[in-house]
């Protein structure tokens, strides 16, 4: 269970820099920097998919499930956007969807580190 709340920990540390990363990559996407906002996305999906991990396996340690079925969806209709080139669809789900998404695992992540 130790373990479990010391990767809770790193990953409250890591949602703001990955939610940062998802700002600066809906930017680039909106101003036509694709280079650097493609070799930032992959980074993106990267962290995600360490996120999904970590919540995956420190569910017992979660005073409240941090929900994960919506970014799901998300990072699929964001590999249909890439597939498909669609810059503005990519930046609009980066910024409006699954910022907001990280801001709120790192708010109820806060209260938990609170409550230990």
């Amino acid at each position: 269970m130790n373990e479990q709340r010391e990767a809770l920990e790193e990953l409250y540390n890591y949602l703001p820099k990955l939610y940062a990363g998802t700002k600066e990559a809906s930017h680039l996407f909106s101003i036509g920097e694709i280079t650097g906002a493609n070799e930032l996305l992959i980074q993106i999906v990267d962290g995600i998919n360490w996120c999904l991990e970590v919540i995956k396996l420190t569910r017992e340690a979660q005073v409240e499930d941090l929900e994960t079925t919506q970014l799901i969806e998300i990072v699929i209709e964001l590999v249909s956007g890439m597939e498909n080139n669609d810059n503005i669809l990519i930046s609009d789900l980066l910024e409006y969807e699954i910022a907001p998404i990280l801001e709120e695992w790192h708010s109820q992540l806060e209260q938990h580190m609170e409550i230990h």
